[in-house]
């Protein structure tokens, strides 16, 4: 995949292909408007079948199962919940994604690990941010964490003249 992040890196593929001369039905979907493509169109043809955006979606689901993996054996999860625009791609992406967590995460964190598509509506940031107000005023001060933990640590020697410095 070239490089770039998330649908900049999908959209360069799948431009980069038409260039070269193959054919997908993510041309239609764009009007036949070659710089209207997005990613999710990519994600559409796919499901439809297509087999150059198919492989774009697996190459990206497997991109996507390595990070995934290693974000596991990290945490250990209990569920990993993906961008739900990423089911326009259907089973095909999902089901790849777990199979790369599985070959490549940590036996006993993936054996009761959920990967599943978000169930929020089109605003799911507007959640996250009602989350940091309640978060923030509703806090209960003994979960907080230690001071020493949150603030900048200044580190303080002492000169070979004894004197101290910052």
């Amino acid at each position: 995949m070239p490089k770039g992040h998330g649908t900049a890196a999908v959209v360069a593929r799948i431009r980069k292909a038409l260039f070269e001369g193959a054919r997908s039905q993510v041309l239609q979907l764009a009007g036949g408007d070659i710089e209207r493509i997005t990613a999710w169109m990519v994600l559409q043809a796919a499901k439809a079948g297509d087999k150059i955006c198919t492989n774009i979606v697996t190459e990206l689901a497997n991109r996507l199962g390595f990070g995934i993996a290693n974000l596991v054996n990290l945490f250990n999860p209990a569920i990993v919940v993906l961008d739900k625009r990423l089911e326009m791609a259907g089973d095909l992406m999902l089901n790849q994604i777990v199979q790369v967590v599985k070959r490549q995460a940590i036996g006993n964190a993936v054996e009761r690990l959920t990967v599943t598509f978000g169930k929020l509506d089109d605003e799911p940031g507007l959640a996250g941010i009602a989350l940091m107000v309640l978060d923030r005023h509703f806090e209960i001060p003994a979960f907080r964490p230690p001071r020493f933990m949150i603030e900048p640590v200044q580190l303080v020697s002492t000169a070979t003249d004894g004197r101290t410095t910052h």
